[in-house]
């Protein structure tokens, strides 16, 4: 990612994966070998009681053990809702993913894109459409700690906290922009 940013003259980047850094030590290094600003960046998922998905964005984070708890939780979490999608998978497809061989591809978060590759890459599907058709049906609800840690984690770290993807929350601007306002009062 740090080496096709130089090519395209990035001069600053972050790297914000879902509720995990793992990589920001390898990309930051990489930054500074090419002269790029480094910023670190994480994007935790969480939700509240009107939103069932809502993802936050820290920058400029400085101290990670601010994190680890969210971080682990929303891992923990996941793993249970990709433990119910191949569950659902197995009982609705007939598909019988190994979990273990499932795990063994990926290393950090782990989620419905991930199976949906692995699915299509071991041959139960053709593709990752196809894969993330077969997922479709089944409701596999909200992961993510509540909106108000994930915001607190990123504030103690040092970090800034943003609001991604505001207009996916669907629920129309007033409704949008109160809840904008109350997740201010939490340190958006």
């Amino acid at each position: 990612l740090i080496r096709h940013a130089f090519r395209n003259n990035v001069t600053k980047i972050s790297l914000t994966d879902h509720d995990n850094i793992l990589g920001i030590e390898e990309a930051e290094k990489e930054a500074k070998n090419l002269g790029i600003n480094f910023i670190k960046g994480v994007e935790i998922s969480s939700q509240s009681k009107q939103f069932p998905v809502i993802h936050i964005l820290g920058y400029h984070l400085k101290d990670f053990v601010y994190l680890n708890d969210v971080i682990k939780e929303n891992s923990e979490s996941l793993r249970e809702r990709n433990t119910r999608i191949i569950a659902f998978l197995r009982e609705n497809c007939n598909i019988n993913v190994d979990i273990n061989d499932f795990y063994s591809y990926f290393k950090g978060t782990v989620g419905k894109g991930n199976l949906a590759q692995y699915m299509t890459y071991k041959g139960y599907t053709s593709s990752f459409k196809d894969a993330e058709d077969l997922m479709r049906p089944y409701k596999a609800g909200a992961y993510g700690v509540d909106v108000k840690k994930a915001i607190k984690a990123i504030c103690n770290a040092g970090g800034m906290a943003f609001l991604a993807h505001p207009y996916n929350l669907k629920k129309g601007d007033d409704i949008l922009l109160e809840k904008i306002k109350e997740f201010m009062g939490f340190g958006l």
